[in-house]
């Protein structure tokens, strides 16, 4: 277990193992001094330490057993309904990752395409995927793709400004838009479907993470994506370098998530 699992381990069991303790240490130290209480001639203390004994048995032993029989057998019920749904839900992700990046793929230029992946069916009526052998071939030829155009688009603008933020392009910009229409419904997917099953019943908390992350990057990329229209076209045309990266680093989730998943499916 590495550091950052133990610390969130301790951060959400803290207080539960604080009273654990308490129970523990309480339960000799009230016995001690009920005895010596009684030695003194005290009928008080004993019969009030001996109300506080049986408080920390109680909770010593209801604690015990909700851990060791009530939370085993929560465990057990949610594991079995997920072995029933488990093979669906990661197929149903994989699917939706691949969708994405044929999409993805569909709405670039023809010059930065995957050119064997490239659909001729109607793209928002898409039932395809991509063979399980070719998911990292393929993240990894469109995020080459990106860097060549971040390098000749940027090293074009370096000649005239010290500083690059963005450039203009219509195709790539009305990629981008094309992209952000066509992808709507796999997004949707991921949150309303994917998220909540696995939130529900997976115990895997790195694949959960991997899938909102991926959900957040989409998020924010789509949410600086705007259809703009008006009388100056550069501004409509502009594209942020950052928005390219953001697409990279979703690329790279989706080979992450893909690599995670691909042992558990079988397709058809």
């Amino acid at each position: 277990m590495d550091s950052k699992k133990i610390v969130k381990y301790y951060n959400e069991w803290k207080w539960a193992f604080l009273l654990l303790a308490i129970c523990i240490i309480g339960i000799p130290l009230t016995t001690i001094y009920g005895i010596q209480s009684v030695n003194w001639g005290n009928d008080f203390w004993p019969n009030a330490l001996s109300e506080f004994l049986g408080m920390f048995v109680d909770l010593l032993f209801g604690a015990v057993f909700t851990f060791v029989v009530i939370d085993k057998y929560l465990k057990y019920h949610k594991n079995k309904q997920w072995r029933k749904i488990e093979h669906v839900v990661y197929k149903n992700l994989y699917f939706t990752l691949s969708s994405i990046l044929i999409k993805l793929n569909h709405a670039f230029p023809k010059e930065m395409r995957v050119e064997s992946y490239v659909v001729n069916e109607d793209i928002e009526t898409l039932n395809d995927y991509l063979p399980k052998s070719d998911f990292e071939i393929f993240t990894k030829s469109l995020t080459k793709n990106i860097d060549k155009l971040i390098e000749e688009s940027s090293s074009h603008q370096l000649a005239n400004s010290n500083t690059v933020t963005s450039f203009t392009d219509e195709h790539i910009h009305s990629s981008l838009i094309k992209f952000k229409q066509n992808s709507k419904s796999d997004i949707t997917t991921l949150s309303s479907l994917i998220v909540p099953k696995l939130l529900n019943f997976s115990d895997d908390t790195d694949l959960l993470d991997d899938v909102i992350e991926l959900e957040d990057l989409f998020a924010s990329l789509m949410a600086k994506i705007k259809n703009v229209h008006s009388q100056n076209q550069n501004q409509d045309n502009e594209i942020k370098y950052i928005w390219l990266l953001k697409i990279q680093e979703i690329l790279k989730k989706i080979d992450e998530i893909s690599n995670f998943i691909q042992d558990d499916i079988s397709i058809d």
